[in-house]
């Protein structure tokens, strides 16, 4: 059976490193993407992530990876400013001797910190399938064959509020303005993506925001590459002439009426 289920992430640290820029400085995503996602419901699930350097052949994926690449799913940053989080720089020293080739053998890391980050995730799932049962069921008791944790293993990730959504449209097409309620892949349409500022009542005193962010969709078919993209998250109005992949209409009695996409 085919269904939708929510949980709410959260750490009180994260570290989702950006793999292009290690210059003096190492930088974080704001946001939770779906590799770091898939390798988090790995850990849940027991799979085998990375062996140790030079066990692995740079052609071989990973168990977490080859058994969840096909799962759907969306992400929603809660309890942010606007979708942003909060962040700070940690430095770390590391004096064992045999850490840095530099002068003093003295490694120093500087290193970018998101503080309290929380996400709900949404994830699709059919239960006919013995491992996408066994997640839901994981996710539901809250349990875990392995810790997970937010990019690195020093910041430990939990999660709470397991809900059920009832799937109203699968293949969701709207026919007016409507708001999203997920981070989505961000079209190159832009003249046909948010509600004009102009057309906005007066009498709407609500906080506009528009969060861009370039985030991992997922893993270069041919390279050990991230796939990067660009996403956003909005509380705009979106115009129904734009037509957005994935788009899933969700309705749960606590919550009310969703609107997602899944990717």
């Amino acid at each position: 059976m085919k269904k939708v289920v929510s949980v709410d992430f959260q750490a009180q640290f994260g570290f989702l490193k950006k793999p292009d820029i290690n210059d003096g400085i190492y930088l974080t995503y704001n946001c939770l993407h779906k590799p770091a996602l898939q390798g988090i419901l790995g850990a849940i699930l027991g799979f085998e992530g990375y062996s140790i350097e030079g066990e692995m052949k740079e052609s071989q994926i990973p168990e977490y990876r080859e058994k969840l690449g096909g799962i759907k799913i969306g992400i929603l940053p809660i309890k942010s400013s606007n979708g942003s989080f909060r962040k700070d720089v940690i430095r770390f020293t590391n004096t064992v001797g045999y850490a840095s080739k530099e002068e003093g053998n003295v490694l120093i890391i500087n290193e970018q910190t998101l503080i309290k980050p929380s996400y709900r995730v949404f994830i699709e799932l059919d239960t006919s399938y013995e491992i996408e049962s066994k997640l839901d069921i994981c996710l539901r008791n809250q349990e875990a064959e392995y810790i997970p944790y937010l990019g690195k293993n020093d910041h430990q990730l939990w999660w709470e509020n397991y809900l059920e959504w009832d799937i109203e449209d699968l293949n969701y097409k709207p026919q007016k303005e409507y708001k999203l309620d997920s981070l989505f892949l961000k079209p190159n349409e832009d003249d046909k993506l948010l509600k004009p500022q102009r057309r906005v009542s007066l009498g709407d005193n609500t906080e506009r925001f528009a969060y861009f962010e370039r985030l991992p969709k997922g893993w270069h078919e041919e390279l050990p590459h991230y796939e990067l993209r660009e996403f956003l998250y909005t509380n705009y109005q979106l115009q129904p002439e734009l037509h957005l992949p994935g788009l899933v209409k969700i309705s749960n009695k606590q919550t009310g009426t969703y609107v997602i996409q899944l990717f």
